[in-house]
């Protein structure tokens, strides 16, 4: 693995991160705040809204990852060739020899290894907590998961 491949995957995780980060929280954030008065509801006069929240929200995000994956993979990997080209460092690497479908290379592993992420959390993880993403806020408490 060379220092362009080191580079670019760095480049490609971070984007990935921030990508998923913000559209996981937006989602939590929104959701928390439409179902604010049904948390504290539930949660009543033992002050468990953390662990209400964690549990609720947790199969959740593991939910929005599978769900987002392929999509934020795509804007990941469209943005780290940009700013390569923004900051022509493109042009420096093909001027070194390296060409595109080499320059591409790590971000299609990248993109393989995040997708099979995605497969191994649908297949193997969200089946474990089908319960718990079938109930909605109301129903929680009924369960006695909390």
């Amino acid at each position: 693995m060379t220092i362009v491949d080191r580079y670019l995957l760095v480049q490609f995780f971070k984007i990935f991160l921030v990508c998923f980060i913000s559209m996981a929280g937006l989602y939590v954030v929104i959701n928390i705040f439409t179902n604010l008065d049904e948390f504290v509801q539930i949660s009543g006069a033992d002050g468990g809204v953390n662990d209400l929240v964690l549990n609720f929200y947790g199969p959740r995000v593991l939910d929005v990852f599978c769900r987002l994956a392929g999509i934020l993979v795509l804007v990941a990997s469209v943005f780290s060739i940009a700013i390569m080209q923004r900051k022509r460092e493109a042009t420096a690497t093909e001027a070194a020899g390296i060409t595109k479908a080499r320059l591409v290379r790590p971000l299609i592993f990248a993109a393989v290894f995040v997708i099979g992420l995605s497969v191994v959390g649908r297949e193997y993880y969200l089946p474990q907590y089908k319960e718990m993403l079938v109930k909605s806020l109301t129903n929680w408490s009924q369960s006695g998961t909390v």
